[in-house]
């Protein structure tokens, strides 16, 4: 049994994510445990100790704590429970438990969005962000490395 832990069922991102690793789970004889913690971090922390409690083999998370050190002490119990985290990351931030991850480069996709807007001829783009985002969030700053050049033109 594995145990996966992920924002949402909705989302499609989610949902192809979760149909992948039924498929791939399948073919090894797994079976997944799967729960979604909704971005909230106690539903995160309790679903993380039920899997743990029912001696899940490992844990696919998409975490909903920031920064990801703060894992360490939902995990603090489970130092040999390998656990992959499936989110944009940065390794300076991964606690010890943690024993691989998959993410994704949202900086340069989003540049090359950019790249791509400007290349079809665009030189007025709006770019809405929800409040949780910021200037530090990777997706803006690469469209802004990007877009940046060509203010004023």
């Amino acid at each position: 049994m594995l145990g996966v832990l992920f924002p949402y069922a909705a989302l499609p991102f989610w949902g192809a994510l979760l149909e992948e690793l039924q498929r791939e789970a399948a073919v090894l004889g797994l079976q997944l445990d799967v729960r979604f913690h909704e971005w909230n971090a106690k539903r995160e922390a309790d679903s993380i100790a039920t899997m743990i409690e029912r001696r899940v083999e490992g844990l696919i998370l998409a975490p909903s704590v920031f920064p990801y050190r703060k894992l360490a002490s939902v995990l603090h119990s489970a130092e040999d429970f390998p656990v992959v985290i499936a989110a944009p990351l940065e390794v300076q931030e991964l606690p010890v438990c943690i024993r691989g991850s998959v993410g994704s480069d949202l900086a340069g996709g989003s540049a090359e969005l950019g790249e791509y807007l400007l290349d079809m001829g665009h030189r007025h783009v709006a770019f809405l962000e929800s409040g949780r985002q910021s200037s530090r969030d990777p997706r803006t700053r690469g469209l802004e490395s990007v877009l940046g050049r060509v203010r004023g033109a």
